[in-house]
């Protein structure tokens, strides 16, 4: 009878120590998160980010690309309105309302 309570005791004593674990884990994860950027700041940092991950997967590592999405994202940003913005910022990519215009620029940037 022993044996078994200190069985159950390491158990509580491990569940214990794994939900501390867990929880501490997700204090640090909150910290981690983004900041509060302006929207245009945000949308800028989103576009930019989307089009280096797009254009790594299709041409690779060390192709030229920066340049132009640098140059689409500047174009794109002065056409967008703060609705659009705010929605690029917060979906990380080109929303619907803005795609054509974001081909369009991506287009004329790659010249």
């Amino acid at each position: 009878m022993m044996r078994f309570g200190a069985g159950i005791l390491r158990f509580v004593c491990l569940v214990g120590i794994t939900g501390l674990a867990v929880t501490a884990i997700g204090f640090e994860a909150k910290a981690l998160q983004d900041p509060a950027l302006p929207p245009d700041e945000g949308a800028r940092l989103a576009l930019i980010d989307y089009c280096v991950l797009q254009e790594s997967s299709k041409h690779g590592q060390y192709a030229n690309y920066v340049e132009t999405c640098k140059c689409a994202t500047s174009k794109l940003m002065s056409e967008m309105n703060q609705g659009e913005m705010e929605g690029v910022a917060k979906w990380k990519k080109p929303i619907s309302a803005v795609k054509k215009r974001w081909e369009s620029a991506w287009a004329s940037c790659g010249n």
